[in-house]
């Protein structure tokens, strides 16, 4: 079973390159941005914000990345 934290809230599939927002919360870099281009939103808080707001997750991506390379059948999840 995939940990409910590796999970991108938009599309629903493990991140491959996670960012976080300025509310803290982190989503699957093309997912949020593609939200944010066209809602100009937060998705969680609704407060406007831009692609420029998004930081790397270095941590969750290492996790990601952990979890990948040790669960082989999650790579095509």
């Amino acid at each position: 079973m995939v940990p409910d934290y590796l999970i991108d809230g938009i599309s629903f599939e493990i991140m491959h390159d996670p960012v976080v927002t300025p509310s803290g919360h982190s989503f699957d870099r093309i997912g949020i941005t593609k939200h944010v281009e066209q809602a100009g939103v937060d998705p969680i808080t609704r407060v406007p914000m831009t692609v420029n707001d998004l930081r790397p997750n270095y941590a969750l991506k290492a996790a990601c990345d952990d979890f990948l390379s040790k669960n082989g059948w999650a790579v095509d999840w």
